[in-house]
């Protein structure tokens, strides 16, 4: 991940945390892109409730994932204290 001069660090993580999810709803991440997306929402509580509002309200007319395997990716994140 590159770092742009005058970027804050956080909005840089933000932006990757949404890519994570966009590969995750897609059904295209690879198994290390999704432990580092449980491990980034683990670790960050603010993102992980908006993701969480997200994933419980975005409607795909062509779902790529189910609503179990969204469920079972944040239960993994519960594993990090917040």
């Amino acid at each position: 991940m590159q770092r742009f001069a005058g970027t804050p660090k956080n909005c840089i993580m933000e932006e990757y945390i949404w890519f994570l999810v966009e590969l995750f709803i897609s059904g295209k991440t690879t198994e290390a892109e999704e432990s580092e997306l449980v491990y980034l929402l683990g670790t960050h509580p603010d993102s992980l409730y908006v993701v969480k509002e997200f994933l419980n309200e975005y409607n795909d007319p062509d779902p790529q994932v189910t609503s179990s395997q969204k469920q079972a990716l944040l239960n993994r994140t519960e594993k990090y204290p917040s």
